[in-house]
Order: structure tokens, then sequence, then C-alpha cells
């Protein structure tokens, strides 16, 4: 989207178009990613849980937003000093939500998105713009970030030990997802 909007639209009634049950401003630029993840808590009925949607945005104006989609904005996530590309979604070993997000700026930032403070760690080793980040587990279950840039690598990155474990370049062009 653009215009610093994100929005939900759902269909409705098998109708051809799509109805806009929200949106989401806030931003200043225009927003570039999109992603989501779910909280589930216990409710208060036993055996029960409560499952919150959130949707985290990256956008031009540098900055990172997570939103309640009945709501409206929760936090926004200030750090980068340049365009926000790409956005994704993990869990932690533990089973804590992080997101991370691809800049400009030549990083790669992972948040705590219950935490309106500072990036818990920042990824540094791309030479240009980074344009995407993926999350994925590795073969032992442990989370994984990769991330791909204008300096033509895709790089693979362990949150928890906050390094740099593999590096694939040779790529012809810029890695753009």
């Amino acid at each position: 989207g653009g215009g610093g909007v994100v929005s939900k639209r759902r269909s409705i009634g098998g109708s051809a178009g799509n109805v806009c049950l929200m949106v989401l401003e806030g931003h200043s630029g225009w927003v570039n990613a999109v992603a989501s993840y779910t909280v589930v808590a216990p409710s208060r009925l036993k055996g029960v849980t409560q499952q919150t949607p959130r949707i985290v945005s990256g956008s031009m104006d540098n900055s990172v937003r997570i939103w309640d989609p009945e709501a409206g904005r929760l936090a926004v996530l200030k750090g980068h000093r340049s365009w926000v590309h790409s956005v994704c979604c993990f869990l932690t070993q533990s089973g804590q939500h992080r997101v991370a997000s691809a800049s400009s700026d030549h990083s790669i930032r992972i948040w705590d998105p219950q935490s309106a403070g500072g990036a818990i760690v920042v990824f540094n080793g791309h030479k240009q713009h980074v344009w995407c980040v993926t999350a994925f587990d590795d073969k032992e279950g442990r989370p994984r970030i990769a991330s791909g840039g204008e300096d033509r690598t895709v790089r693979v990155w362990n949150p928890s030990q906050q390094m740099q474990v593999a590096l694939h370049s040779g790529h012809h062009r810029p890695v753009k997802c």
C-alpha cells in the first residue's frame, strides 16, 4: 500500500468486490511490507485459549509498526535510519514473538513486539540496501533469519547468538526476493 495506510479487506457474502473493514493509519511514508502473527494466551475459561492477531508493517518513514487489527496501532518501533523494505515474524525457542526488519540503512533489526524499546539485535553485514528478510527454523528447530540485499548476497543470521552463520554470494543481480 501507499500513503502510510494499511487496510484490512474481506469479501462479504460472495460479492465480487472486497469491503474494507478497517484502515490502519499512522505511517507518514509508503508501506513497503506487511506481516502478521497471533498471540495465543489462556482465557478465563478453563482449557480455552484466546487468539489475538497482530499486524506488522514497515515503511518508507523508517519505522516498523505493530497493529491490533480491531483497535489500531499498538507500538511504533524506531531505530532504522532509512526505509524499511521488508518485515517478518518468528518465534524464539522459548516461544516469544519477534519481528525482523530489513532496511536501506544496510541493517536487519530484531524487535520484541511487546516492547516499544529499541531493537534487541542489529545485524550489520550487508554492504548496501537490504531488500528482504524471512524467518525459518533450521533442522534442529532453531530460528534463523535470511536476508537478501543490493550487494548480491543472501546472509543467514542466528538471532539468539546474534551472529551471521552463512553467506551466499555469487548472485549476478541484487537479491530482492
